[in-house]
């Protein structure tokens, strides 16, 4: 398989204390739903690469994995892998650079006996995964040497290439996982932990938070994170936390970094609905649509899905 544009990972910044007073926050000005669609449906599961934009989704009877360019129109979409819907559920898909070529691999889930597996449909080695407990559509990550993934009982870890599973922690309301340097983050529950690739020397680098982590994004030394209670925060390496205010009414569902700032969505708490993407340190809040997840951008635009399909502004 060839990939148009090589994806490469996004620079992050580390983010200053923001003033306590934010009155756009507070009472902003939402700006009309200007988007466009790059693909109509209801995507798992989104991640953008420098040119192209991957995602899974139910169509015409198969659970498919998508590929598109971002500057892409509903139609101009390529399915690049696909299986039965009827028996199987895709859930996230990620990739990593394999000599001239990429690997790509994509969590599945089967329907009938709820067991998971991760394929790696593209690249060089491709295979099959088991994991030991569901995955769902929990998060994946690699750094190219491995590939990580949450199921419900655990962090595991293999090598990229081929190689033995490991269990890097055990336990259950795990979610979250991102790779930085030499250190893995991952979520559970209130709690972000952060350990060294091999799963030793574990910290619990935010041991208690407000309310349940519900996103987190993960770029060299900081993690980003947003709670259910609509708090936005990051933290990097060991250095105090970071906070900006919460919402009295909506959740984060996702967060990102867009290269020069961070941005994320906030929802409805109780109803996933009325969604709106927002910006530190802008002023700018756009109107989403309903069921906003895996928002993430570039210098010049954002990208997210929800329940229409995967958008652009």
């Amino acid at each position: 398989m060839s990939i148009r544009t090589a994806p490469i990972a996004l620079a992050l910044t580390a983010v200053a204390a923001a003033s306590p007073v934010q009155p756009a926050w507070d009472n902003p000005r939402p700006v009309a739903p200007d988007r466009a669609t790059v693909a109509h449906g209801a995507p798992v599961r989104l991640v953008q690469s420098t040119g192209n934009l991957y995602w899974t989704a139910v169509r015409g009877g198969r659970a498919v994995v998508f590929r598109t360019s971002k500057d892409g129109l509903p139609g101009q979409e390529r399915a690049i892998y696909s299986v039965s819907a009827a028996r199987y559920r895709l859930g996230a898909v990620t990739y990593a650079r394999a000599g001239t070529s990429f690997r790509f691999w994509v969590a599945v889930t089967d329907r009938r006996t709820n067991r998971s597996w991760i394929r790696q449909f593209a690249g060089p080695g491709q295979r099959t995964i088991i994991s030991p407990r569901p995955i769902g559509d929990r998060d994946l990550a690699t750094n190219g040497r491995y590939l990580f993934w949450a199921d419900t009982g655990g962090i595991r870890r293999v090598p990229a290439a081929g190689g033995t599973r490991r269990t890097i922690f055990a336990g259950a309301g795990l979610r979250h996982v991102g790779v930085g340097g030499n250190y893995l983050y991952f979520s559970q529950g209130k709690q972000i932990f952060r350990t060294d690739l091999n799963g030793g020397g574990r910290i619990k680098l935010i041991p208690r938070t407000t309310d349940t982590v519900t996103a987190m994004h993960v770029r060299n030394a900081t993690v980003y994170y947003g709670l259910r209670n609509g708090l936005v925060r990051s933290r990097t390496g060991l250095n105090p936390t970071v906070g900006w205010r919460s919402s009295p009414t909506s959740s984060v569902t996702s967060i990102s970094h867009n290269g020069a700032t961070i941005v994320w969505s906030w929802c409805a708490r109780t109803t996933g609905n009325n969604c709106t993407i927002r910006f530190v340190g802008r002023d700018t809040v756009y109107l989403a649509g309903n069921k906003v997840h895996d928002v993430q951008g570039d210098l010049r635009s954002t990208f997210y899905a929800n329940s229409a399909g995967v958008q652009r502004r």
